[in-house]
């Protein structure tokens, strides 16, 4: 196996742990965990839109369980959407993905000035 193969693994691997993330927080919140690992794939699968079976593919979900928790949800899956439509979703992606590469750092300004006092309630 080539190093493109293992950094393509590692990236893949890397994605399904932020899914199942999602999935683990819908759970807490009382939704379904299937869903939740649908919601974080469709934030970072490329590309972004994807079809019933690419998602059975990633998420290793059976059909049945995935369109119970899509159904259960009011969620759909786009087999195809409108130019619009896509844009919206991959801008989405693309904020979570800022958010995610930033949080630490936001993180560390926040506690910073939290311990100086400069907060704004």
């Amino acid at each position: 196996m080539n190093s493109n193969t293992n950094n393509g693994n590692l990236r893949h691997e890397s994605l399904l742990g932020y899914a199942e993330e999602w999935g683990l927080l819908f759970e807490r919140w009382g939704l379904p965990r299937t869903a939740g690992r649908i919601w974080g794939w469709l934030h970072v699968c490329e590309p972004p839109l994807q079809t019933a079976g690419q998602l059975v593919d990633a998420l290793g979900v059976s059909k049945v369980s995935q369109a119970r928790a899509l159904a259960d949800r009011g969620l759909g899956v786009l087999e195809s959407a409108s130019p619009e439509r896509k844009q919206r979703l991959t801008a989405k992606r693309d904020f979570y993905a800022f958010l995610e590469r930033e949080m630490e750092e936001l993180l560390r300004h926040w506690q910073g000035r939290r311990e100086e006092g400069t907060l704004v309630d």
